[in-house]
């Protein structure tokens, strides 16, 4: 996979951008809805295979059968 090389610009704040490349994220852009990230592994799962716990005084979304990784 060949891509456009990226250009940087700074801003009159400080601050740097890229040009060139598309605003966003993968997991942003892959993530829908009824899709949820396992609090201990970070994997995405959908909801139905995950449940929720208690961890560190809060309800967490963690793998129902343990997690993968």
């Amino acid at each position: 996979m060949s891509s456009a090389p990226h250009t940087n610009v700074i801003s009159d704040d400080g601050l740097r951008y890229s040009r060139g490349k598309p605003p966003g994220g993968a997991i942003l852009s892959s993530a829908r809805p009824g899709f949820m990230s396992c609090f201990k592994c970070g994997g995405f799962r959908p909801l139905a295979e995950l449940a929720s716990k208690r961890i560190l005084g809060a309800n967490h979304k963690v793998c129902k059968e343990g997690c993968k990784r």
